[in-house]
């Protein structure tokens, strides 16, 4: 198990069997008040780390479709007197201002479970999705072992320099507009239940910017024209490509 103990000293562990039996209606004993053992343990903890971003490096200016990729690179060093050991998870912030606000939410988040040794540092470089579709000025902002991971953060002396923000201007084409023009299915299908069909769909690009990335397209079956909450989804196909505007595709 891992104890909850951040500072040197002599603390007990207390041992208690079957639990709170008459509370929450666990086993039926005789005698409860000998159901607990406690035994003292000294711990000599070194000392905690320190993780600092040293780096935090992005675009400028960001020219692509909403939703864009984007190259982020960060360096953290470790400004304490002990080594950083166990887990914690490094996270991007996207904000209107340098500062994390209630309504910010980290976007991506990367698990570290290295060693990093006293005075000793890690760099990573990860290509991510800003979800960001109007364009203007935003800042990414960088915290390094998130506190807001409350049950998986690493125990650190100073936890006020874990922050760096940059700010990157995002210059984004216009969206675009995916309509369906066309779904060919046969009138009547004769046949076993669970029956083979052959479809055939087109979509365009009504929109005045180019459609990238991924997006699922799907068929239902209902006993009417609107897809409902009790209609079924039964098939879905994933879809790469480029659709610049005015283009088109077709699916059978």
């Amino acid at each position: 198990v891992t104890v909850p103990v951040v500072d040197s000293g002599t603390y007990y562990l207390i041992f208690e069997a079957n639990i709170d039996a008459d509370m929450w209606g666990n086993l039926y004993e005789l005698n409860l008040t000998n159901n607990v053992l406690a035994v003292p343990v000294t711990f000599n903890l070194w000392p905690p780390p320190d993780l600092a971003p040293i780096s935090f490096q992005a675009p400028a200016m960001v020219t692509g479709p909403p939703n864009p990729s984007v190259t982020l690179v960060w360096g953290v060093t470790n400004q304490g007197a002990g080594p950083a050991v166990g887990s914690w998870y490094d996270s991007v912030y996207l904000s209107t201002n340098s500062v994390v606000g209630p309504d910010d939410w980290p976007f991506t988040e990367f698990a570290e479970t290295n060693t990093v040794p006293a005075g000793g540092s890690y760099w990573r470089t990860n290509t991510v999705t800003v979800p960001v579709v109007d364009s203007g000025t935003y800042y990414l902002i960088y915290i390094a072992n998130d506190p807001n991971h409350n049950w998986q953060t690493l125990y650190e002396s100073n936890l006020t320099n874990n922050v760096l923000a940059v700010p990157v201007t995002f210059n984004l084409w216009p969206p675009p507009d995916l309509a369906p023009i066309a779904l060919q299915v046969p009138a009547v299908v004769t046949g076993p239940a669970n029956p083979s069909v052959t479809l055939v769909w087109g979509v365009t690009n009504q929109g005045a910017g180019p459609a990238m990335g991924g997006w699922c397209d799907v068929l239902y079956l209902s006993t009417n024209s609107v897809p409902g909450p009790d209609d079924w989804w039964f098939a879905d196909f994933w879809e790469t490509n480029t659709v610049p505007a005015g283009g088109t595709y077709w699916r059978t």
